[in-house]
């Protein structure tokens, strides 16, 4: 039990980091004049939390079969939106955006599919 917990500690702590993030308020956000930061920044995040987790697996558990894994591909995802309602409704400045929520799920998929190619 205690390497599973272990295996997962970088994804558990990523995904502790990115609901932090999620609690700046908008003024205390710098502004960068590039057009689509924002987007790439959601989905740098949230591809760098799939690969974390799918990383994770490989190490703490063996066993997991393709259906779990996009079941996981699917709970982050929920995750990626979840945080933006939560934005929306409880950060001060910030809203919930559905186009950081396509970033958020494009890179978890694109990840997943790299990951996926590069094993298979």
């Amino acid at each position: 039990m205690l390497l599973h917990i272990k295996a997962y500690l970088p994804a558990l702590l990523w995904s502790i980091f990115i609901f932090v993030l999620c609690l700046i308020p908008g003024k205390d956000i710098p502004h960068v004049p590039i057009m689509g930061i924002d987007k790439i920044i959601h989905f740098t995040l949230f591809g760098v939390l799939i690969f974390l987790y799918l990383k994770s697996t490989r190490k703490g558990n063996k066993n997991l079969t393709q259906p779990h894994i996009i079941l996981f591909l699917f709970l982050i995802m929920a995750y990626g939106i979840l945080l933006e309602i939560f934005q929306g409704n409880f950060v001060p400045g910030r809203t919930a955006d559905l186009y950081d929520t396509i970033a958020n799920s494009l890179g978890v998929i694109c990840v997943y599919l790299g990951h996926f190619f590069i094993k298979n």
